[in-house]
């Protein structure tokens, strides 16, 4: 390697996850850390300047991602099209500080040195359409050197075959994938070593085997030595079926079990279900009440769709002067009143810092407005942006007052057509990636949001000892009431209290301590700052864990159907596991038995004499709101429901794009089980009729756009829409010539640069 080169390679050696963080922007180093642990980065491969690896991401699309070392600094690049040190870059970037050893090194071609990123990028194929199971499986084998490769296939009793690290491992994964070797492997550990192996799989953290896996390892399974515990570790990575994905170079241990054996893992009869037996209620819980508000991804359209008109994310709140926001926590910091600098045996230890979670990406005004519209709680609609944020439905353009919403409806229509367990798990997955400090932005206590309080430890960032874990306690109980549903023929009842009693005896110091070399961090009192809570002692504790769980429960957990909710008549909050949950854990062979369909009301609006559909909330069948997303307008919404319109112009862009007017006749006399009224017929029929009729016009403006997508960000973001005379493609309209001057204006304070052609 020459001098240059070694230079270029030092950069990535002394790469460490803060430059990561600093590197990418919080959102791409959240999503990223949650793919790299994942097992998302598959074909991780090192050259003389560079790396490269395939990434799978959001909707299970894999990117091709490079990585390149100059004197300048680390630069990315990716397929996905986002820009320098994009998600997929970042999940990159933090598998080579975590796993470099699964790095192989690609093979110099004969007489010369190895080709170089652009080479390799205009060589590479698209990357192999695999079942995300065995991808993962294959990722993490990756990190194996080929000695450990081989091993592992003895201990299987699997013949490997391969030329190279690579393809051992690709081979490997799909023997180790199947679910009889998966089982056949389980057979062969001991009751402690399965209670070990489950145990890894729920608590999900950062170097906390020895404070964190080991009390509840030994309290389930008895075991006392430490030593036996790390022994047992062994077996399991031995066995294919623990990988750790650590850092190697600082000793930190963080285990992760392959999706494909942890669904494998039994559940009942083990220890730990008899200790979760003790939560369950012993007496009969009714159901109140369902939800009989709008379901989730009714929701997702509501918010889609008034950030596609402009109403709602025009103007995005801005951090108070002063604030900055911890990478990837998502916690905020400010000074915090009356606090300064601790000083300790005459020397300074520390300024006091307050944080708060970070604000909602909607405005106050924004979260209220759509609240009061469709009759649910600010919470929810909040969870929502933040959930179509993570899932590249919605993206953040410009910057600081500029800063605004644009909307992308493709990914969302594809999400409305998946099957209900591919929805459910990709939304319960969005969910376990959003940042550390979201479970924190409902918990209250005395109706005050909860306050975190850290020391600053000078040359420290805040939080460098690391934040509350509250994601792990998140992954926790997603993955407990997925167990639980998996296994229950008849879902039981927990009592919240009863269910804390377990978490505390289970795992007490999951959330953490808050002390550390680097700092230390605390729960204040709402009433009292300098009243903290002692998260060592049980009652400390559980003013921190009784609301953030209950807010889990009542919220994400309860909106994405994993648990029914009911209060008893002391206002004590009790839940059940729901069969949406045992379909996330353990998806079903066939599909889920439809349920029955509520009436559609299909009437002419008098006032603007356009036929007009009512979809009642929670309408289980979402392809029907994909199709009317496509063809129609959303005129209205409220907790009854979503009420579509359908219009000339959206009735053209249907027939433009091959439909027929007897085509969606059909369609709505199949979906409302009865015929389409006359009027609404009548209407339908015009339109069809005069469609493909020659329509003059006299002195128009004409706007040719560069993409497809412009015309929508347009019409979100500017007065567009109120000039439009006729779209005539998504990128050809005319305008009203009276309003050029002033769009062409406004258009240039958006930031665009519009080109205009005066003709003579």
């Amino acid at each position: 390697m020459t001098t240059k080169n070694s230079m270029q390679a030092a950069a990535l050696l002394r790469l460490r996850e803060p430059e990561v963080r600093v590197l990418c922007s919080g959102s791409a180093f959240i999503r990223g850390d949650a793919w790299q642990r994942a097992g998302h980065v598959g074909n991780p491969t090192m050259y003389t300047d560079g790396l490269s690896a395939d990434v799978r991401g959001t909707w299970r699309q894999v990117a091709r991602v490079t990585v390149r070392a100059d004197a300048k600094g680390i630069h990315t690049n990716c397929t996905c099209g986002a820009g320098e040190y994009c998600r997929h870059a970042a999940a990159l970037l933090l598998h080579w500080v975590r796993a470099p050893r699964s790095f192989s090194d690609l093979a110099p071609e004969v007489y010369g040195d190895a080709p170089s990123l652009e080479q390799v990028l205009s060589l590479a194929a698209d990357p192999p359409d695999e079942e995300p199971e065995r991808s993962q499986f294959g990722s993490l084998l990756e990190t194996h050197t080929m000695t450990e490769l081989r091993e592992i296939a003895r201990r299987r009793g699997l013949r490997g075959g391969g030329r190279n690290k690579i393809e051992l491992a690709a081979t490997l994964a799909v023997s180790l994938a199947d679910p009889e070797n998966v089982d056949a492997a389980l057979a062969t550990l001991t009751d402690g070593e399965r209670t070990l192996l489950q145990l890894i799989d729920l608590l999900d953290v950062d170097a906390q085997v020895g404070t964190i896996v080991a009390p509840a390892h030994h309290l389930l399974s008895g075991g006392s030595d430490l030593t036996e515990m790390y022994q047992a570790i062994a077996t399991l990575v031995n066995l294919g079926l623990v990988f750790n994905i650590g850092d190697w170079r600082y000793q930190s241990e963080r285990y992760t079990v392959p999706r494909v054996v942890a669904v494998r893992i039994p559940m009942a009869g083990s220890p730990l279900a008899q200790l979760v037996r003790r939560a369950e209620r012993a007496d009969q819980t009714d159901l109140h009440s369902d939800r009989s508000g709008l379901d989730l991804m009714e929701v997702f359209l509501v918010v889609g769709h008034e950030v596609l008109r402009g109403s709602i994310g025009r103007e995005l709140p801005s951090a108070p002067a002063g604030t900055t926001i911890v990478p990837s926590s998502g916690w905020m910091t400010e000074p915090a009143t009356g606090s300064g600098t601790k000083a300790q045996l005459g020397r300074s230890r520390g300024t006091e810092l307050t944080l708060r979670p970070q604000s909602p990406v909607l405005s106050e005004a924004d979260l209220r407005s759509l609240a009061e519209r469709t009759g649910e709680s600010s919470d929810l609609i909040d969870f929502a942006a933040t959930m179509l944020l993570a899932m590249d439905v919605l993206s953040i353009t410009g910057q600081a007052k500029s800063a605004h919403l644009v909307p992308q409806q493709q990914p969302l229509h594809a999400l409305l057509q998946f099957p209900p367990t591919d929805r459910t798990i990709t939304l319960v997955e969005a969910w376990l990636s959003l940042f550390e400090a979201f479970d924190f932005r409902s918990v209250r206590i005395e109706g005050k949001p909860l306050e975190l309080h850290t020391l600053q430890v000078p040359y420290h960032a805040p939080l460098a000892m690391g934040a509350p874990q509250s994601g792990a306690v998140r992954d926790l109980m997603a993955k407990l009431i997925m167990r639980l549903a998996a296994v229950e023929t008849e879902p039981r009842w927990y009592d919240l209290p009863a269910w804390l009693d377990m978490l505390w005896t289970l795992t007490p110091e999951l959330l953490g301590t808050g002390k550390g070399p680097a700092g230390e961090w605390w729960f204040s009192h709402p009433s009292g700052r300098e009243t903290r809570f002692n998260l060592q002692e049980r009652a400390g504790w559980q003013e921190v864990w009784a609301p953030l769980i209950e807010s889990m429960l009542l919220g994400p957990l309860t909106w994405l159907h994993l648990v029914d909710t009911s209060r008893q008549e002391d206002g004590t909050l009790s839940f059940r596991p729901r069969p949406e949950a045992a379909m996330v854990f353990a998806p079903p062979s066939g599909e889920v038995e439809p349920r029955s369909l509520p009436p559609l009301i299909l009437q002419v609006d008098p006032s603007s004499g356009a036929p007009e559909i009512l979809v009642p909330a929670g309408y289980p069948d979402l392809s029907l709101h994909s199709m009317l997303a496509e063809t129609t307008d959303l005129a209205d919404v409220s907790p009854a429901g979503l009420r579509y319109r359908f219009t000339r112009q959206r009735a053209q862009e249907a027939f433009d794009q091959g439909g027929t007017a007897p085509d969606l006749l059909a369609i709505l006399t199949e979906r409302i089980g009865g015929s389409v009224p006359e009027e609404v017929r009548a209407v339908l029929d015009a339109w069809w009729t005069s469609y493909g009729k020659v329509r003059l016009y006299d002195d128009l403006t004409l706007i040719e756009l560069d993409d497809d997508i412009l015309l929508q960000v347009l019409l979100a973001t500017s007065s567009l829409r109120s000039a439009l005379v006729e779209v005539i493609t998504p990128r050809l309209v005319a305008i009203d010539p009276a309003a050029t001057r002033p769009l062409v204006g406004e258009l240039e304070r958006l930031g665009y640069t519009p080109r205009v052609v005066e003709d003579a």
